[in-house]
């Protein structure tokens, strides 16, 4: 099972991968390169001005010095938009309609990062004009591993003097390959772990594990996983279940659970608590006072309850009988309810209490 379910997730990344390596023309032309980045040397020559042909390193602020032009950034422009720059203000320096060329001498080393929940967080060497998305980079880090949150995963991008947090949508990328958004240097690529989902309680074993975009949890699987309920106490019994989901508790019977499985299926961050069984307890002048627990489908009225008991003691008012429940007081007259079957015999509910007293004579 262990091994189908890698496979699963094997096989949906190489439909993702090959979902985003045809680039059309119009999303080449909607990409937003880095054309320039700090070490990066640019050859400026000018035709007929030996003096003013240079090697200038791009520096930390992504601008260089350039006779007669001062300071010249390089952020969003090409070799053509800065071969235009230099002329217009050679221009104005009485250098007429010079002829400037620029081109990359050489290029700095670039890199995109990939971290967090992949199989291999690494670095990407990136080369200028490279079309790379948060999906293939993914994937070169040999994919995500089990504790990854696919829709939890984010670019964080530099932008002048600022860091921008990019939301991918992976799955929905897959709809609408037109709007994948491909990286650019200096990108890291974070994927974040999914929130764990807890089972604890009466389980035998307390268990926590992630959740899997492609592999749905029942409760009922999830207390599989526990290696099931906890019924070393044979008199407590198993209660219901408490979900626990966004601060919000949601409780769900044993018998709901099994009946309709597939309507409840756990998500990230849920906390599940099979909760002990609330059982009845018989005191009082009965042979055997102790509790017992309630079962599933069984129901078990006052009368009943006191012969598990062991029956009245000869010390008992069958006449005055205590219901308690929820805190509440009652008498039942049980000697009625044994002898008329159309009497009051109550059917006893979780945590109720069964006193009978002692008789006066």
């Amino acid at each position: 099972m262990f091994l189908i379910r890698k496979m699963k997730r094997k096989i949906l990344f190489v439909l993702l991968l090959c979902s985003f390596i045809n680039i059309s023309a119009q999303e080449q032309s909607n990409i937003s390169l880095d054309v320039f980045i700090s070490g990066d040397i640019l050859n400026i020559s000018v035709v007929n001005h030996e003096e003013l042909s240079f090697k200038i390193r791009v520096d930390s602020k992504k601008q260089f010095r350039y006779p007669y032009c001062g300071v010249i950034s390089t952020i969003d422009k090409n070799c053509n938009q800065l071969s235009e720059e230099i002329a217009i203000k050679l221009d104005k320096n009485n250098i007429q309609d010079a002829e400037v060329s620029v081109f990359v001498e050489e290029y700095a080393s670039r890199y995109v990062y990939v971290f967090g929940e992949v199989n291999k967080p690494l670095s990407i060497s990136f080369e200028p004009g490279m079309k790379l998305t948060a999906i293939q980079a993914i994937s070169t880090a040999e994919g995500l591993s089990e504790k990854a949150d696919m829709n939890n995963i984010f670019i964080m991008r530099k932008n002048k003097n600022k860091v921008e947090k990019i939301q991918c949508k992976i799955l929905e990328s897959l709809n609408n390959p037109n709007e994948s958004l491909f990286l650019q240097s200096g990108d890291t690529v974070v994927v974040r772990a999914s929130k764990p989902v807890s089972i604890i309680g009466k389980v035998k074993k307390a268990t926590v594990f992630h959740l899997k975009a492609d592999l749905p949890v029942t409760l009922s699987k999830a207390i599989a996983m526990a290696e099931g309920f906890d019924k070393s106490d044979e008199h407590i019994g198993i209660g219901n279940i408490d979900v626990i989901r966004n601060g919000k508790t949601k409780e769900v019977t044993i018998k709901t659970v099994f009946s309709n499985d597939q309507s409840f299926l756990l998500q990230p961050g849920d906390t599940v608590i099979v909760k002990s069984g609330r059982p009845i307890s018989v005191l009082g002048q009965v042979r055997a006072p102790g509790v017992f627990k309630l079962e599933e489908n069984v129901p078990i009225t006052m009368t009943r309850a006191v012969a598990m008991a062991g029956g009245f003691d000869k010390l008992a008012d069958m006449d005055d009988v205590r219901l308690i429940r929820n805190g509440v007081s009652r008498v039942i007259d049980l000697e009625r309810a044994l002898t008329n079957s159309g009497s009051s015999d109550p059917v006893l509910q979780p945590g109720d209490i069964v006193f009978v007293t002692q008789t006066r004579w």
